[in-house]
């Protein structure tokens, strides 16, 4: 990936002395839950604080994970935007995290 970026910027006539070093800051990642989900009810639910929801500014619920540290966009359709990620490792545990949140608080409906 680094190459087709180095590539291009030859390409566009800047001059490259040296391989760049490169440190990935933020992942965003998206998916779906395989189901709908509810929101209202997930907020009343949720009163930790790590949830946010104003339906007149976002329709998602904005969910703040603490462990791995980041923001999950959760949509009523069950689509998801993952904000934040470090390592594409964490991918699968912030998704299996929310999946048994929402399990557990009977507000994902499976279609």
């Amino acid at each position: 990936m680094l190459s087709k970026v180095i590539k291009g910027l030859k390409k566009g006539g800047i001059i490259i002395t040296s391989v760049p070093e490169i440190t990935v800051q933020n992942i965003v990642a998206h998916g779906y839950l395989g189901g709908s989900i509810d929101l209202l009810e997930l907020c009343e639910l949720e009163r930790s604080g790590k949830v946010m929801y104003e339906l007149d500014q976002f329709p998602a619920v904005i969910y703040r994970m603490d462990e791995p540290r980041v923001v999950v966009l959760t949509f009523a359709s069950g689509k998801i935007v993952c904000t934040g990620v470090r390592e594409e490792k964490d991918l699968n545990v912030i998704v299996e995290k929310l999946l048994r949140e929402l399990e557990e608080h009977g507000v994902i409906y499976r279609q």
